[in-house]
């Protein structure tokens, strides 16, 4: 299984991440996802709720991230 950075790096999110915990905002919705922002979220302990977006030429795809328990 690959880690969540691996996965998510490279992708625009379509919901900001937020630390339930704090309740501060972590990556805004529409950031792109870069290497190091990936790494800090998953340090961060972030491992679900994480809404990408995918663009194709004629629709948007939103993918959920979300651990199973």
């Amino acid at each position: 299984k690959l880690s969540l950075s691996a996965r998510i790096k490279n992708q625009t999110l379509s919901k900001p991440v937020v630390d339930e915990e704090t309740g501060e905002i972590l990556a805004e919705a529409g950031e792109c996802i870069s290497a190091e922002k990936a790494a800090s979220l998953e340090k961060a302990g972030i491992n679900d709720n994480i809404a990408i977006v995918s663009e194709s030429s004629s629709f948007f795809i939103i993918i959920f991230f979300e651990s199973i328990v």
